[in-house]
């Protein structure tokens, strides 16, 4: 399937996307099913079983795999699935962050660590460079509590020239 998408005088061709999300908490993702893009055919899966099953038999071009899924763990799911879908792209979802986890899903080779609340970029093809790393955020949506978002350096002082 091709969706055309009308852009200013032009009309461009997007690429059907599969999509596939595996966690234990699909609800986590009803804002984005509701406004995901027409190209994208998103698939829900509650277990890392269910992803295996169901890489027997689709062609997968985008996984978001939960870090903590009921029977596995996310790190898992993705080393027994990337053998089969060489370019397809991978990223690993958390719940909330956890400084070691990115440092596990980055060590595994993901494409990302991704934090909640699911953003709908995460569906987007064009967000990554050379289909491994995600370029409209950091590695995480959000950073730690205890990091500071920004600095900003202090405006020069507004002294009278002598």
């Amino acid at each position: 399937m091709r969706c055309i998408s009308l852009q200013g005088n032009h009309s461009v061709t997007l690429p059907s996307v599969q999509a596939v999300i595996v966690d234990g908490r699909p609800d986590d993702y009803r804002t984005v099913d509701e406004t995901r893009p027409a190209n994208v055919q998103l698939h829900f899966l509650d277990s890392g079983r269910a992803a295996l099953q169901f890489a027997l038999c689709q062609p997968v071009q985008l996984w978001l795999v939960n870090m903590h899924l009921p029977d596995a763990t996310g790190v898992d799911v993705l080393g027994s699935l990337r053998p089969r879908f060489v370019g397809a792209r991978f990223f690993l979802v958390a719940d909330r962050y956890v400084a070691a986890e990115e440092r596990q899903a980055r060590g595994v080779g993901a494409a990302g660590y991704l934090c909640k609340p699911p953003q709908l970029w995460w569906l987007d093809p064009s967000k990554t460079i050379d289909g491994k790393h995600p370029a409209a955020a950091p590695s995480v949506d959000s950073p730690p509590a205890s990091q500071p978002l920004s600095v900003r350096p202090e405006p020069p002082s507004r002294r009278s020239p002598e």
